[in-house]
């Protein structure tokens, strides 16, 4: 491992995504502001999201990674279409949630199409996009979910993994759905009775995680 901090500030970083197409060029989220490098961390240029704000995730869009979306801790969702050069906050349909539905804890895009996006709002509810973050509609049947990670199965996008609180839900710390997010069952819980952290799912089989 080399250091790829380049002339990246000294700030916390919360959030890190590479671009599928470019090598080298990958967005880090901070708990101030969001930067990029195209040239694998040696050089970061600050985005023009304000000031401030607190990144959680980040997703690049497989099919077309000129779409990016950003999560974060008090300022909804932020999207961009032209690889980060500019940037729309998205909240329309967004709800729910401990401290509201501008904090929101996840992030994933479809493999296979840049305007489907998904989300949650801190231990709250499920939403999805097809109109690349525009609009958000609410799926998982209104339930309430303390989402860490929601991953999509490469093969098959209409089945995604999320990692959830298993202390203080009803629900282990592993959920699948099959429905593209619409219902959600019960996956296990490999961790015990503890919070669930990260998944990754194989990129040829939905149901190995």
């Amino acid at each position: 491992w080399v250091s790829a901090t380049g002339y990246l500030p000294g700030l916390s970083v919360q959030a890190i995504a590479a671009d599928p197409i470019n090598a080298g060029t990958l967005y880090v989220g901070t708990n101030r502001a969001m930067f990029k490098t195209v040239n694998g961390g040696t050089n970061w240029s600050t985005l023009s999201i304000p000031d401030g704000t607190p990144i959680s995730t980040i997703a690049v869009a497989r099919t077309n990674p000129s779409y990016v979306y950003a999560s974060t801790n008090g300022f909804y969702v932020y999207r961009s279409t032209n690889g980060g050069t500019t940037w729309t906050q998205s909240s329309s349909g967004l709800s729910g949630g401990w401290s509201g539905p501008s904090v929101t804890t996840v992030l994933a895009v479809d493999p296979t199409n840049e305007l489907k996006v998904y989300t949650a709002t801190w231990r709250g509810n499920l939403f999805q996009s097809v109109d690349g973050a525009a609009t958000w509609q609410l799926i998982g049947g209104g339930s309430t979910y303390w989402l860490f990670q929601l991953a999509i199965a490469p093969s098959a996008p209409s089945v995604l993994w999320a990692t959830n609180d298993a202390v203080d839900t009803p629900l282990g710390n592993v959920l699948k759905s099959i429905d593209s997010g619409a219902t959600w069952s019960n996956a296990g819980q490999p961790a015990g009775p503890y919070d669930g952290a990260s998944i990754a799912i194989d990129p040829s089989n939905p149901n190995i995680a």
